[in-house]
């Protein structure tokens, strides 16, 4: 198995937290929190009648202290963690209605919880012991659908978008060694897959992309391969790419123009590699890197969500806050939908109108009456 040293793999692929631009000057428009269109399509996947109704918070758990929010079910109910001096708890919170419902206790203590792309899934990673890794995945009723075991101190997962019953995973021991697996829910197997990278991304069925690094050279640009599973070959498909994310059923890449290194280049790409969005943002510089943004992506929207510097600068001077900016992958059109936030992790709801924002996602965006509520008491 590959070996890599924590401080390479933090600086370089976990610390910038996930990643040409044309001459047309992209235009600026005010915030409209759902356009006809829009909402057509929410019709079709969530209550409507919820859509810019009230909602009820704080959260008053029911048993044990509050741990963090998971994210999104639908549009009005969200996954939240308690924890208790003998279990952690797993509620299912109902936005409209305020109440809570138990979705599941464990014994163990949870590590963290990963929602499907469909939301049909909820995997849940639970911790036996220091070395071990408890997988368990239910389906949104609440039934076991899959367990596996693996010794490991952590893990990361990724969901195939396109087969949703396989998902990445990879394991890293307490020195940093990592092994990868293909999960495949439905036959209750976990396949070893052979890679230079532990941060992969599925392309499709059968295909995922990683950065190529170079581990005797080591830079801050890699190319960005695409391995076949099956074959089990490799070819380059981009030089020099700075980070790399799945977002949905596309990929996210950031780049930077060696001419100009304060501004990050941020393209969207389907799944066969054709571009459908590129832009740019300041850059801000940390001592061995730059820093990115956290960023979201409303794939039946179409728009990318992220934290926007006013302008370039280094890290520890900046301190103007960030625009929350949305990009739409069908215009040149962008909206900053909310001015002077820090830069935290932001999930929206499929409609687009609610965030959950903050390390914990303990803060709830509205972005129609653009205001910020606390979600626990």
């Amino acid at each position: 198995m590959g070996k890599r040293t924590f401080f390479w793999i933090f600086i370089v692929m976990v610390a910038p937290v996930l990643f040409l631009s044309g001459c047309t000057k992209e235009k600026i428009v005010e915030f409209h929190p759902l356009s006809k269109h829009d909402t057509e399509i929410l019709k079709q996947t969530i209550p409507y009648s919820f859509l810019g109704k009230d909602y009820v918070v704080p959260i008053s758990p029911e048993v044990g202290s509050f741990y963090s929010v998971s994210g999104w079910l639908n549009d009005r109910k969200i996954i939240y963690i308690t924890e208790t001096s003998r279990s952690a708890n797993i509620y299912v919170y109902d936005l409209q209605t305020g109440k809570s419902k138990l979705f599941h206790e464990s014994s163990n203590p949870i590590v963290s919880i990963e929602i499907s792309p469909s939301k049909k899934y909820i995997l849940v990673h639970s911790s036996p012991s220091t070395y071990e890794g408890l997988i368990t995945v239910f389906n949104i009723e609440g039934k076991e659908v899959a367990s596996k075991e693996i010794q490991s101190n952590e893990l990361a997962f990724q969901w195939n978008s396109f087969k949703e019953n396989l998902i990445l995973i990879s394991a890293f021991t307490e020195e940093w060694e990592y092994s990868l697996y293909e999960f495949n829910l439905l036959e209750q197997t976990l396949h070893d897959i052979k890679l230079p990278n532990p941060f992969a991304y599925w392309l499709n069925n059968k295909e995922v992309v990683y950065l190529g690094w170079d581990e005797s050279n080591p830079s801050f640009f890699a190319s960005l391969m695409k391995h076949d599973l099956v074959n089990q070959t490799s070819r380059e498909i981009l030089p020099s790419v700075y980070q790399l994310a799945s977002v949905g059923r596309h990929l996210l890449t950031i780049t930077v123009d060696e001419n100009n290194l304060k501004e990050a280049q941020y393209t969207i790409y389907s799944d066969t590699f054709k571009q459908l969005k590129t832009f740019v943002i300041p850059h801000l510089t940390r001592f061995s890197d730059w820093l990115v943004p956290f960023y979201d992506f409303n794939e039946s929207l179409g728009r990318f969500l992220t934290f926007k510097p006013l302008y370039s600068s280094e890290v520890d001077t900046y301190a103007e806050g960030f625009d929350l900016v949305s990009y739409h992958l069908d215009s040149e059109e962008h909206e900053v939908l909310f001015s002077g936030l820090v830069n935290e992790p932001i999930s929206c709801s499929p409609s687009g109108v609610l965030c959950l924002y903050g390390y914990y996602f303990e803060k709830l965006i509205d972005l129609k009456s653009k205001e910020i509520i606390s979600i626990v008491e």
